[in-house]
């Protein structure tokens, strides 16, 4: 796995709540990440990952 190419989702005020690893090479397609690099949903588009992320935050580790 090249996490090199992964992207931070980051909130205001600076947390970083996930990342997007690209699917497609044009990122158009993502696979969603927790923080800890754990699969976070299906793939999707750039934006609905972001938000993805974005509304789970650092609660979503608690459901791993």
């Amino acid at each position: 796995m090249d996490e090199s190419t992964w992207i931070a989702v980051i909130r205001e005020g600076g947390e970083t709540v996930g990342y997007l690893e690209p699917v497609t090479p044009d990122y158009d397609v993502v696979q969603p990440r927790s923080v800890l690099g754990h699969i976070a949903g299906e793939p999707i588009d750039y934006l609905a990952g972001d938000e993805l992320l974005c509304e789970r935050g650092i609660s979503g580790l608690m459901q791993q």
